[in-house]
């Protein structure tokens, strides 16, 4: 019975743990004092200067900022194509 509810009210644990992170952004936004807008730009920023030596796969790329230990990190993947030659 309870599996039944749970598949017709959609109760799943992937929407408890997209909650639960995008809570936790929140509350890390709040600490920091940044607007969205202060966060894409910081991201647009880095991407700009990332390009100057390599060509990534940007629809890939993954920006986020966590916790890690005592202090908010901000932490990047981004997969990279190949390095660009001339990048000095």
């Amino acid at each position: 019975m309870r599996n039944t509810l749970k598949k017709f009210f959609g109760a799943t644990n992937q929407s408890k743990d997209e909650a639960k992170r995008r809570l936790k952004l929140l509350l890390i936004h709040d600490q920091l004092d940044l607007t969205p807008d202060q966060i894409e730009n910081m991201k647009h920023d880095i991407m700009g200067v990332v390009r100057q030596y390599l060509v990534i796969n940007e629809e890939e790329a993954d920006f986020r900022l966590d916790h890690v230990d005592e202090h908010i990190a901000l932490v990047t993947s981004l997969p990279v194509a190949k390095i660009r030659e001339n990048n000095g």
